[in-house]
């Protein structure tokens, strides 16, 4: 299957194992370089290169390779229907990039007469069985098309294992190998590390009273065909549980289920075991045959269990939510995807890179194959939501896939220093920051600093670097630590005199901040058109400050007036009023703390309010010695002699009459004017032209407007000039 095209696509790759069927049905690994390039395969004794031909040293990995034929006869060919996922498994050597450990693994059954009757009566003690061996291929012999290395086949490690076989990549540059002992009492986990493989296991004691209880029929044992396998994040281990289980206490059977366990990549140890026993209690074994569980898997994200079940009958595939941990939780979360029993429990399943579940295409009830692979769509979800596909992708011509999808090969550790890298947020002002690396008694720390701690505080922005981590591999991280100041400072609190004139309030203009006002508004600035209270916060990233100012507005700007005149002698009363807003003191001129004060002599009267800092002052003069009309009157005659008496014809005033809009005109008898003026303070000298005129009658008009009042003055008549 190629994964690098959406939707994956199959296709065939020439090679022919049917000779060695049915082995290769199941329990098989292949291994593909880092562009998906197949560079070879292994199944319990051969190895084979990525032409297809068995590698020189490739084959015989197992000595004496025990085998079983149902018929109780020679095997022809050689076949165990009990080499499941535990065949083979292909692990990368640590540290060592063309090297692989390829680990084989004998069945249950090593010894036939302890196959009687179609009934499994082995009682732990066959020490042929179960035996796990080890190999060491390098792909750099043969001029990169790989074999065995002489001195490192075939060597065994372990025995009395049930088959099931996973592996699990380590924090510190090593890789687990993790088998269950075929009494279900313990999972063994053999580390490899670049140093070679601990042959001591890891040894996590399970409940046994599932496994003590079992009935082992040949094909429902715990110990027959099964599966382990582990979660996407490498810390839980699921166990399929294959056959009937019996409690001897209560003496009911059970379906077969699977077991949880945690496991903890940094030590091997598993924990917490849960049993997931699906089928119900009954007395009748043969009523529970439809429950026979052998593969099981995740979801990405570890929250499901997919298992198909069954065959003959009640077959199927269901989805367990396992979130929760508690068993009566989970088994009531179960949900049937394949209703019509399309699948059964003979249904291979692995999780694709493009993280769907992929299962083998089989048939009836799970007993035959087919070209073609079934597909869980969205298994991260819950219910018939999860979407199974049956025959979603079609095999290449001449492909069929029943019982397995072969064994993954984890992701080698790696060798060479491993980059990470940080960017975090330091706030202005005083503030420091923690940086931290995941602590470990077995790490060593150097930050550039000098330090060997796996934290460093902080107090200022840059670029800060710490090595540190196992022998193998070593780790960098790096921190970008950017430092953010949204400081800003509206200052004190002011008060502003006299008419108030709009203006914007700002705080620090920083790119990528946002920015929330007291009434919610979330500009740059705020207009400020009053008094009151005004407040901001600056925010960007985890840094935030904020302000507020309290601006007073207190207008006591004063005017009372223009001065007032009033007629001479005429008695007034005139009430002066000043603007004085709450909270304002006012002080006039004469002493009186009113806000309005009742004038009725003349004189000049001041005020001053102040509020706060600020002062507002006026003043006003009333003046009561103007003439609002006057007394005017016009000669009828005039004397231009020189004497210094009537010398000059104007009109006769009150003294201190004021004039405006001032016309005078004289004309002779004939009609032609003699004199004119518009200047009040002037009148006629009884020549024109610059020379006297002849004495006689002449004819005037004059008009103005007179006094304060400015009342109009308008006379026509005849005058007589007297020499």
């Amino acid at each position: 299957m190629n994964f690098n095209t959406i939707p994956p696509v199959p296709f065939a790759t020439g090679n022919n194992e049917i000779a060695e069927e049915p082995r290769l049905g199941s329990g098989t690994a292949a291994v593909s370089d880092n562009t998906g390039q197949l560079r070879f395969y292994a199944q319990l004794d051969t190895v084979w290169d990525k032409n297809g031909n068995v590698m020189p040293n490739g084959n015989g990995l197992i000595g004496n390779l025990p085998v079983y034929a149902f018929s109780g006869g020679p095997a022809t060919p050689p076949q165990d229907p009990s080499y499941f996922n535990g065949a083979s498994l292909v692990v990368p050597y640590p540290g060592a990039p063309d090297k692989y450990i390829v680990f084989s693994k004998t069945g249950l059954i090593a010894n036939p007469t302890v196959f009687v009757g179609g009934i499994f009566n082995g009682n732990g003690n066959d020490s042929a069985a179960g035996r796990l061996y080890y190999s060491v291929v390098d792909m750099s012999l043969r001029g990169g098309l790989g074999d065995v290395v002489p001195g490192q086949k075939g060597i065994q490690i372990d025995s009395l294992l049930a088959d099931r076989l996973v592996a699990v990549t380590g924090p510190s540059c090593n890789i687990w190998v993790l088998s269950m002992k075929i009494d279900g009492s313990a999972i063994h986990a053999f580390e490899i590390t670049p140093e070679g493989i601990n042959t001591l296991p890891v040894v996590s004691p399970c409940d046994t009273a599932i496994a003590t209880g079992m009935s082992f029929g040949m094909m429902f044992s715990q110990t027959a065909g099964g599966c382990m396998t582990v979660s996407p994040d490498g810390t839980r281990l699921a166990v399929s549980l294959s056959g009937l289980v019996r409690d001897f206490t209560t003496q009911l059977s059970y379906g077969g289920g699977f077991q949880l366990y945690d496991f903890n990549a940094a030590t091997g140890v598993a924990t917490n075991q849960i049993n997931v026993l699906v089928g119900p209690g009954v007395p009748n074994e043969s009523a529970l045959f439809g429950y026979s569980v052998i593969n099981l898997c995740f979801s990405p994200d570890a929250t499901k269990m997919y298992v198909p079940h069954g065959w003959f009958f009640s077959a199927g595939i269901w989805q367990f939510d396992i979130s929760s941990g508690l068993v009566p939780t989970i088994i009531a979360s179960k949900v049937e995807l394949d209703p019509n029993g399309y699948l059964g429990h003979n249904a291979a399943m692995r999780l694709g890179s493009d993280n769907k579940v992929y299962i083998t295409g089989t048939t009836w009830g799970g007993l035959l194959g087919s070209d073609v692979l079934h597909r869980i769509e969205n298994p991260n979800v819950t219910g018939p939501s999860a979407l199974l596909a049956l025959g979603a992708v079609s095999l290449a011509p001449g492909t069929e896939s029943l019982y397995g999808l072969g064994n993954i090969v984890v992701r080698s550790p790696p060798s060479d220093t491993t980059f990470t890298g940080h960017t975090l947020t330091l706030c202005a002002g005083g503030s420091s920051l923690g940086l931290s690396v995941p602590q470990d008694p077995a790490y060593t720390y150097l930050w550039d600093d000098g330090s060997t701690g796996n934290t460093r505080t902080v107090t200022t922005g840059g670029n800060f670097r710490v090595v540190y981590g196992p022998r193998c591999p070593k780790l960098v991280d790096s921190f970008k630590v950017e430092e953010v100041d949204v400081r800003f400072d509206f200052g004190s609190d002011t008060v502003i005199c006299g008419r108030m004139y709009p203006f914007d309030l700002k705080g620090t203009e920083v790119p990528g901040a946002t920015y929330l006002w007291q009434d919610g508004s979330t500009g740059h600035s705020f207009n400020v058109s009053g008094g009151g209270v005004y407040s901001l916060t600056v925010t960007k990233r985890d840094c935030s400050a904020s302000d507020e100012i309290r601006i007073d507005n207190f207008d006591v700007f004063q005017h009372l007036g223009p001065d007032i005149m009033f007629c001479a002698g005429t008695p007034f009363n005139v009430r002066l009023e000043g603007r004085v807003p709450d909270g304002a003191r006012v002080l006039w001129s004469t002493g009186v703390t009113t806000p309005a004060i009742d004038v009725s002599q003349p004189g000049t009267y001041g005020i001053k309010v102040t509020q706060d800092v600020c002062e507002g002052m006026d003043s006003i003069t009333i003046r009561n010695t103007e003439l609002c009309d006057c007394i005017a009157f016009m000669p009828n005659a005039f004397s231009p002699n020189g004497d210094g008496l009537n010398d000059i014809f104007a009109p006769l005033l009150e003294t201190g009459c004021s004039l405006n809009e001032y016309s005078f005109d004289i004309f002779n008898r004939w009609g032609q004017r003699v004199y004119s003026t518009a200047n009040p303070g002037k009148g006629w000298d009884g020549r024109f032209n610059g020379q006297p005129v002849d004495p006689g009658t002449y004819w005037f008009t004059i008009s103005f407007e007179k006094g304060t009042h400015r009342q109009v003055f308008t006379r026509k008549g005849d005058l007589v000039l007297i020499k």
